[in-house]
């Protein structure tokens, strides 16, 4: 068996319902919510911006251009979120699609902070959107080895996290390497 984070985590949460999922393939049906729930936000979140990402790999050397590019974006790209959930109270996903719209203005603005200064550093990157990662721990007992995988959307080095953009490593997508 693959384990991804999200498998440990919900093996931890409770053994009979990972046994359940993932033993017996048997699935529970969550009830239907009018709100939209954090990992659907997330879920929404990711799959916005790895579409922005996807679209505008370099934003405008203009901070203000950069934000109205995102403010146009979002709004001809809503069914793309609606889409990575299931269907919503309009009112309770319009409050989502408010909040969306905040993060990726801040996103936009932090992004292009960090893009005028590796510019100024002489540095470019390459996001590589939805590039899954996997590696095998091997066990000292001489069994087999814990497989782990997941699509990451943050790598940190302890004094230093960057956030990756668009990715996931438990629920939405992509990677980014600086050179």
């Amino acid at each position: 068996m693959r384990w991804s984070p999200t498998r440990l985590e919900r093996l931890a949460a409770c053994g009979f319902k990972f046994f359940a999922a993932y033993v017996l393939g048997l699935h529970e049906e969550p009830p239907p919510e009018l709100d939209v729930v954090p990992i659907e936000l997330g879920k929404i979140f990711h799959r916005v911006l790895e579409e922005f990402l996807r679209a505008h790999p370099r934003l405008p050397a203009d901070r203000d251009a950069a934000r109205a590019l995102g403010r146009a974006f979002l709004a001809q790209t809503r069914t793309i979120g609606a889409a990575a959930i299931p269907a919503k109270d309009r009112a309770f996903f319009d409050l989502t699609w408010l909040r969306l719209e905040a993060g990726l203005d801040e996103l936009i603005v932090r992004e292009h902070e960090a893009q005028e200064k590796r510019d100024r550093e002489g540095l470019t990157v390459e996001r590589q959107l939805e590039q899954p990662i996997e590696f095998a721990l091997p066990d000292p007992a001489g069994g087999p080895p814990l497989t782990l995988f997941g699509l990451p959307d943050r790598i940190g080095d302890g004094a230093n996290t960057v956030l990756l953009g668009g990715g996931r490593w438990r629920s939405g997508s992509a990677s980014s390497t600086t050179r």
